[in-house]
């Protein structure tokens, strides 16, 4: 994964332990997903599905009652 003007250009594969390491778009970092792009983004989006995930479950549990 990269950042910067360059962040399309290939970029040679890094081996560890003779298995070639993925390059990415995106990824985990303490529960924020980074993309690549030209500057800095994040990605809320899977924290905002499961926000959503949780109170459907919560107000589908009250609404019953």
């Amino acid at each position: 994964m990269r950042f910067g003007s360059r962040y399309t250009s290939s970029c040679g594969n890094v081996v560890i332990a003779v298995s070639p390491i993925n390059w990415v778009t995106s990824a985990r970092y303490l529960g924020v997903y980074l993309e690549s792009s030209v500057r800095f983004k994040c990605s809320f989006a899977n924290n905002k599905a499961k926000l959503f995930k949780i109170f459907n479950n919560i107000f589908g549990k009250v609404g019953r009652k």
